[in-house]
Order: C-alpha cells, then sequence, then structure tokens
C-alpha cells in the first residue's frame, strides 16, 4: 500500500511538472511572438528537462536539408558538427530518419545501430540512446527535435509523447513567425 502510494505520488508529481513546463513553454510562444531563436531555445531546454535527456538540437528543413537551429547541452566540438552538417532524409542520422519517416524515430544505442552512420559524431558528444521527433506541417517534415543521453537508456512512449507536443507547439510558433513576416512585407 505504501509503495502504491508512493508511486501515485510520484506519477501526480511528474504529470504536474509536464503541465508546469507545457504551460511555461506556451507563455514564451505567446509573449516571444516575433523572437523565433528564443522559443525554439525553449523548446529545447524544456525538453532536455522534461524528458531527463542530456542534450537536445532542433533542425529545420532549409531548401532540401535540414539545417542546425537551436540546442542545449552540447558539447562544444558537438556543436561545431551541428552548425556544420547539412542533414538529407535518410537513414543514416536520427534527423535524416525522422524526416525520412515523418515519425517518430528511436535509437535505443548508437553504437549498436547499424543504420546510423555518423557514431564518430555520437561518440564526441558522449551520446548513445536517442530520439528523433518530426515538426510537421500539412504532413510533411519542416524540422526536428532530436533529444540524447550520454547513456543506454531509451526514451518512455510518456516521454516521446511530450516532445511530440513540444513539436507541435513548435510549428505553430514557426508558422505565427512566417505569417508575421509576410504582413509586415
Amino acid at each position: 500500500l505504501l509503495n502504491e502510494l508512493r508511486q501515485r505520488t510520484d506519477d501526480l508529481s511528474e504529470s504536474l511538472e509536464q503541465q508546469t513546463a507545457t504551460s511555461e513553454l506556451l507563455k514564451v510562444i505567446s509573449r516571444s511572438k516575433f523572437d523565433l531563436q528564443a522559443i525554439l531555445q525553449s523548446v529545447v531546454e524544456t525538453a532536455v528537462r522534461l524528458c531527463r535527456a542530456d542534450q537536445a538540437t532542433l533542425s529545420r528543413l532549409d531548401g532540401k536539408v535540414y539545417r542546425f537551429a537551436a540546442g542545449y547541452s552540447l558539447v562544444p566540438e558537438y556543436l561545431e558538427i551541428e552548425r556544420a552538417t547539412s542533414i538529407v532524409s535518410g537513414p543514416g542520422t536520427l534527423v535524416g530518419r525522422t524526416a525520412m519517416n515523418r515519425a517518430v524515430a528511436r535509437i535505443d544505442d548508437a553504437m549498436a545501430d547499424p543504420k546510423y552512420e555518423v557514431k564518430a559524431d555520437a561518440a564526441i558528444a558522449g551520446i548513445r540512446s536517442m530520439i528523433g521527433v518530426p515538426l510537421m506541417r500539412e504532413g510533411e517534415p519542416i524540422g526536428v527535435i532530436a533529444l540524447a543521453r550520454r547513456r543506454v537508456e531509451p526514451f518512455t512512449d510518456r516521454e516521446i509523447e511530450l516532445v511530440t507536443t513540444f513539436a507541435d507547439q513548435a510549428v505553430i510558433a514557426i508558422e505565427n513567425v512566417k505569417l508575421f513576416d509576410d504582413v509586415q512585407k
């Protein structure tokens, strides 16, 4: 009985933390209507915190490639790689795999995944378990949020749901900024 009570209390605390973080993120979006960088940064920071990840990136579609747009808790050498890399849709990278499938991509252990081609980059960052969540607009991925852990510990369905919610909010923010920019022209 005590263990069950403790578990329910933990679940309730976790739900409250997630609702609070989602609310805070929505406030950032509403206050920063025209500062897309601040919004994307808030999305990755919140996702890392709530999903017990060690780092995150957000890549946006630029023509036919995905480019780094925001990141959190990245080692400097890995940040440099992210900023310099253009990613195409395909199975060799987390972002590419997510975009190719238009769905959440899970890599439970980057070092053991035979299709994952950038193991040297993952080693620089020290990352093992990863998820990629697409930012979908009209059925097409316009970006990808990627979360990683420095340990082999697959992300839970609940964590993936949470990041999917953040991805939806990021799409709304991106579209709001585009609309504002169009009106200003």
